[in-house]
């Protein structure tokens, strides 16, 4: 097949001696294992050769004798089927008629290869038989339409020449990459001997180095955890004391009003009833102990709605909540407090079961969500206070059971709030919880 290749490109360049001489060779290659078509066509160039030779030697010579070698091959490759030598033996017969001026048959050839290319879509035999016919018959226009496909040649040819540049740049490239690459592994396996031979002598310090260095790190970490943990237990207990102080309050504000003011009321009425000479004297007593009894019973009120948070605001203390959450998702508690909600003039009671719904949802963001963001919000609307607790977590099936303890308490807590308990989820979409406080 090599020496095939040879002598055709010997025949197309015009060298027809040489092109006989690559056939010959090629032929001492065969055996009895040669497809004859192949044989055939080895022969063929070898024929064709020999036929240009003679014409360039002769006027007139019996074509028809050298190119019955050319129709044996082209039936035997129609034989077996081999469409490529079938186009190219009957192309090859075509212009060997032409060449010695038979031009009946030679179109009669051209036109057989295009119907076998067409019936078989070989666009490049097609082409080459179109173009055969084209420039060869007599009709009108001949010379533009010899001059486009010679154009259309030329920038094939271009394109080829194109291609061949691109292909030898991406070669070069590719060899220069190459070196590179050898030369780089060259400096990298230099460089990783030095390094291997340096860090052999340097990596005990750096190990001990590192275990010091994580044992600081674990008691860091443990340090802070133990300030966490008693910051909000100092957090808790403010919270707790507050309460505590509050029911005191609320106890000696009862024993007032029960006690105190019951009795003022009892010795004024029972003053009403005396009869006395000093009637005057009398109505001074009696609205004295009436002024008495209603400034006993102011205190008893102003006890009793005393803030719990007298020295702890609200907002702070949320803060310091938000601030001392830490969790394995690393979430971020944001809070969104509008200046205009004065939560400060809340009761104490609301301001109690307002912090423990909002701590109890934090912790529910902290074992569950999973989330980046969690966002608490105080909103004022109309007469009310709304507050969120939204994150962008996992989220969960509103649809399925929520009876836990801590939903429970704060269900409880909302009711105290004279509110409801409303929750937003979704499977990927994060949950919301949201609550109401009247303001006054």
């Amino acid at each position: 097949m090599l020496y095939l290749n040879l002598s055709e490109v010997s025949y197309l360049l015009k060298n027809y001696s040489e092109a006989i001489n690559y056939a010959n060779v090629g032929l001492t290659y065969t055996n009895s294992d040669t497809p004859d078509v192949m044989i055939g066509v080895i022969k063929s160039y070898i024929v064709m050769s020999n036929m240009c030779l003679a014409l360039e030697t002769h006027d007139n010579i019996d074509g028809e004798e050298y190119i019955k070698e050319i129709r044996k091959t082209y039936e035997e490759a129609k034989r077996v089927n081999n469409l490529y030598f079938t186009n190219a033996m009957a192309m090859t017969a075509a212009e060997l008629y032409l060449k010695i001026n038979d031009s009946v048959k030679a179109f009669e050839w051209a036109e057989r290869s295009f119907e076998l290319s067409k019936e078989r879509d070989i666009k490049v035999a097609q082409r080459r038989a179109l173009e055969f016919l084209v420039l060869n018959k007599e009709y009108d226009n001949k010379e533009q339409v010899r001059q486009i496909i010679e154009l259309g040649r030329d920038l094939e040819e271009q394109d080829y020449a194109t291609r061949n540049r691109f292909a030898r740049i991406a070669y070069e490239t590719e060899r220069i990459e190459t070196e590179n690459s050898q030369l780089r592994n060259m400096i990298s396996t230099i460089v990783s001997i030095s390094l291997a031979i340096v860090l052999t002598l340097v990596i005990g310090v750096y190990v001990y180095r590192l275990k010091n260095k994580n044992k600081e790190i674990r008691f860091i970490k443990d340090q802070q955890e133990a300030n966490e943990s008693i910051y909000q237990l100092i957090l808790e207990r403010s919270v707790i004391a507050t309460e505590v102080k509050n029911n005191v309050r609320n106890k000696i504000a009862k024993d007032i009003h029960d006690g105190v003011v019951n009795g003022i009321f009892t010795i004024r009425f029972n003053l009403q009833q005396l009869k006395s000479e000093n009637e005057e004297m009398k109505g001074i007593l009696v609205n004295e102990l009436q002024s008495l009894e209603k400034r006993t019973r102011d205190i008893s009120h102003s006890l009793i709605d005393n803030e719990l948070f007298e020295h702890n605001k609200f907002v702070s203390l949320i803060e310091d909540l938000l601030a001392l959450q830490k969790n394995q998702w690393n979430t971020e508690f944001l809070l969104d407090y509008e200046n205009a909600v004065d939560l400060e003039d809340l009761p104490a009671l609301d301001k109690v079961n307002t912090y423990f719904i909002i701590r109890e949802a934090i912790q529910n963001v902290n074992k569950y969500s999973q989330a980046s963001i969690c966002k608490v919000s105080f909103t004022k609307e109309k007469k009310n206070v709304v507050i969120k607790i939204k994150d962008n977590g996992v989220g969960f099936d509103e649809g399925s059971s929520r009876d836990g303890m801590g939903l429970q308490n704060m269900n409880e807590r909302a009711i105290a709030l004279h509110s409801e308990l409303i929750i937003h989820s979704k499977k990927g979409m994060g949950t919301e919880l949201m609550f109401k406080i009247k303001i006054k």
